[in-house]
């Protein structure tokens, strides 16, 4: 099962990341992209679909897929939201980022698609 969640975790959210750059004059900052796929990570690892877990914080599908793609920026007071409703602490979505002043973010993508396989398993 595995192999086929992260195919489509990294097929649907590798060009969506992308799409939201070219749609914008603005560059999407990686601490959204990175919120965005911990969303995705927890969301999946609570095997929640996007329309359950839109329902339990007041959202519809649409939107929650849009915080996960990075086309639209989480609010602080939404991620509380979402983090009660995945029954989660609010700081496991800024788990793995770097320490402030050492520069840009610059996980690689690869790390994501082999924690959302962990997680999965």
């Amino acid at each position: 099962m595995h192999d086929r969640v992260a195919k489509r975790f990294a097929s649907s959210s590798e060009g969506s990341v992308f799409r939201a750059k070219e749609e914008s004059n603005q560059a999407t900052h990686a601490l959204d992209v990175h919120l965005g796929q911990q969303l995705r990570i927890r969301r999946v690892h609570s095997n929640l679909p996007q329309a359950e877990l839109g329902q339990k914080v007041g959202l519809r599908y649409q939107q929650v897929q849009k915080y996960e793609s990075c086309k639209n920026r989480i609010s602080a007071s939404m991620l509380y939201e979402i983090d009660s409703g995945l029954n989660v602490p609010v700081g496991c979505f800024f788990d793995g980022l770097p320490q402030p002043g050492l520069g840009l973010l610059s996980r690689p993508r690869q790390m994501s698609v082999s924690l959302i396989c962990h997680l999965a398993e």
